[in-house]
């Protein structure tokens, strides 16, 4: 257990790291290698953040794709073809894992894992309630000022519900999602308070 929680902790951090170039690279055309090598870094520490971020990319790039120039909706064929060829290296250099990894899953045990399904007392606990609220606030304000940064906050948060309430196949133990849920809330609480302040 300890061993999945030193790994995980590495994995978000690489995935952060990956999700920030993701944002950057959307807009610049840039540093397309540099994603790849982070989400397959990402991947290879622990496959439960992969997955979070590999969504949050996903959604944050589609979110990306239609902007406004001057009063037209354009669509980005770049962004689209940055955020696909990043994605793809990344895979492609994971491969060597993956592979095995998905033709030896009949042979594993299942670790016995019970989803949770009181969705609300986990996401909604009494310890969050201001962190929810000014996190509320940053989301509104990052939505209104269509900031980068507190889009890409909201899509994490917005990734993480997914993930705890539709996990897929109830395979992956939808608790292990909370972590980014909450991490979500609170830097959309940092947001808040600095738009506030």
């Amino acid at each position: 257990t300890l061993a999945g929680e030193y790994s995980f902790s590495l994995s978000l951090a690489f995935g952060l790291l990956f999700l920030g170039v993701v944002a950057r690279g959307l807009d610049t055309g840039r540093r397309r290698g540099l994603a790849a090598v982070l989400l397959a870094v990402t991947a290879l520490c622990h496959i439960v953040p992969a997955i979070f971020v590999g969504l949050v990319a996903l959604l944050f790039t589609l979110g990306r794709l239609v902007h406004l120039d001057g009063h037209r909706l354009r669509f980005s064929f770049n962004r689209l073809w940055w955020a696909v060829t990043a994605g793809l290296a990344g895979l492609a250099i994971i491969g060597f894992w993956v592979v095995p990894f998905v033709a030896g899953l009949p042979y594993t045990s299942s670790l016995g894992f019970t989803p949770i399904t009181a969705y609300s007392e986990y996401m909604f606990l009494p310890g969050l309630t201001a962190p929810l609220v000014l996190g509320s606030i940053g989301a509104v304000i990052s939505l209104v000022r269509r900031s980068r940064t507190g889009g890409l906050l909201l899509t994490m948060a917005m990734a993480a519900a997914i993930l705890i309430r539709f996990d897929p196949a109830k395979a992956l133990y939808n608790a292990r999602f909370l972590p980014f849920w909450v991490l979500s809330v609170y830097l959309l609480a940092a947001v808040g308070v600095t738009e506030l302040v």
